[in-house]
């Protein structure tokens, strides 16, 4: 599994621009950094790696379903990519915020999934938004509530 790969699909998928005003990639980059040196010391090597992956595919099937709800080409590419069955589509699929569910129920389903990947994923995300140019009070809200959650979810966190 490599991350060049991960950033290939990513490219073609999340192809827009944020509320920011940066590309989408950006954000990805960001967000696969910032989750690398929040886990570097929690995570095996070959399991940072697929989170790391899982990382830079954090959203591209929400982007892709977003532009076109019935495409499912996001989902086909990270289910190809995960062939070797690491967990790394699960991690997606959990940070994938589905259409119409309640933002609370979303980070509700990331923080009870038995893997930590996505927690940490998220806090990750949550971060470069924060740090992003444009942030609107909403946002801020919204993810001020959802982090100590999320916190208190890797608290007792061991190296595996």
């Amino acid at each position: 599994m490599k991350q060049e790969d991960a950033y290939k699909i990513a490219e073609k998928h999340c192809t827009g621009i944020r509320w920011d005003g940066s590309p989408s990639i950006s954000h990805i980059r960001r967000t696969a950094q910032l989750t690398e040196d929040i886990v570097r010391d929690v995570f095996n090597e070959d399991y940072l790696n697929v989170v790391k992956c899982a990382a830079i595919l954090h959203d591209v099937i929400e982007d892709c379903l977003d532009k076109d709800e019935f495409d499912n080409s996001a989902l086909d590419d990270v289910i190809i990519f995960d062939d070797v069955h690491s967990g790394l589509l699960e991690i997606v699929s959990t940070l994938t915020h589905r259409k119409d569910e309640p933002y609370e129920n979303y980070i509700s389903r990331v923080i009870n999934s038995p893997n930590l990947a996505p927690t940490c994923i998220k806090i990750a995300d949550m971060i470069d938004n924060l740090t992003s140019k444009g942030v609107t009070l909403k946002q801020q809200a919204k993810y001020r509530r959802a982090l100590p959650r999320l916190i208190k979810r890797m608290s007792g966190l061991e190296k595996r």
